[in-house]
């Protein structure tokens, strides 16, 4: 860590996948006092992520009570490495994978479940735009992040293309702010939303089962 410079360490929660590949861990005790211990050791703050299928509130809580600065969602509806882990296997391992390509809290929804931790909560999982980024501000993430939409423009034109489609994104959340009436992110963040009755029960749901 000391030698790469890097600002922080990223800790990567993917039981799912684990569980699909064939060399996959299947013994998770101790986990969370690994991670307690690393956020005690470790010069730079540590980052809780998941990889595509979203965390809870109950989760969120114990995670930055063991030290870690920020919990990544990572919620369901983009990558599913679960998926991409089946495309490896055959017969019964390769059904039980396929069987879970909807599992998950999807990002949106793990968000506002996690609004209780607001300052604490970044947002990726599925986020293709930069709406899905102004979305994910609104609903009190920290920051968010988006990988596909970056691979693609980059695979299409390289580095100049990246940094267009980072203009594009600025420029998208800067209309969002204006319409909002927000000055800055922190305003955007307590924007007064709207929600479907669907969105607001299964969060609801959600926060109830964490507690």
């Amino acid at each position: 860590v000391k030698r790469l410079e890097v600002d922080a360490l990223a800790v990567h929660l993917n039981p799912g996948q684990e569980l699909a590949q064939p060399e996959g861990d299947r013994d998770f005790d101790g986990v969370l006092d690994g991670i307690r211990r690393l956020c005690e050791a470790s010069p730079v703050p540590i980052i809780a992520k998941e990889t595509g299928f979203g965390i809870g509130p109950a989760d969120a809580g114990r995670l930055l009570d063991a030290g870690v600065r920020y919990v990544d969602v990572a919620g369901s509806g983009g990558t599913n490495w679960v998926t991409v882990e089946a495309h490896r296997l055959s017969g019964r391992e390769r059904t039980v994978a396929e069987e879970l390509r909807e599992w998950g809290i999807p990002t949106g929804i793990s968000l506002a479940a996690n609004r209780r931790y607001s300052g604490r909560i970044l947002a990726s999982g599925g986020l293709r735009t930069g709406l899905d980024v102004a979305l994910s501000l609104a609903l009190g993430a920290e920051a968010a992040g988006l990988a596909l939409p970056f691979a693609r423009e980059t695979a299409r034109g390289g580095l100049e293309a990246g940094i267009e489609y980072a203009d594009h994104l600025r420029a998208v959340v800067a209309n969002v702010m204006m319409l909002t009436g927000s000055r800055t992110v922190a305003d955007l963040q307590q924007a007064p939303l709207l929600m479907t009755q669907e969105f607001e029960h299964l969060t609801a749901q959600l926060i109830e089962r964490s507690r």
